[in-house]
């Protein structure tokens, strides 16, 4: 079989210098390899995660958007500090 063609146009060509097994291999291809698990994400409770993060704002302005009962009273608090 002389006449197979070889065509490496769709190839990629991934240089990787002082691959000596096969964990070497695998990191030169990771790109390259699909995902073999989603990540586990903890659940959050993103009110305590918002409270944690807003230390520069007063509490009073955090606990009302939080509750989102009232737009115009968290403008009221905005507008006061």
């Amino acid at each position: 079989m002389t006449g197979i063609e070889e065509d490496l146009s769709g190839t990629r060509k991934i240089a990787r210098a002082g691959i000596r097994g096969h964990e070497d291999t695998r990191n030169a291809l990771l790109s390259l390899l699909p995902l073999r698990a989603a990540p586990v994400l903890q659940p959050v409770a993103m009110s305590e995660e918002i409270k944690q993060r807003t230390t520069e704002l007063p509490t009073q302005v955090v606990d009302a958007f939080l509750a989102l009962d009232d737009e115009e009273q968290l403008v009221r608090l905005l507008e006061e500090q």
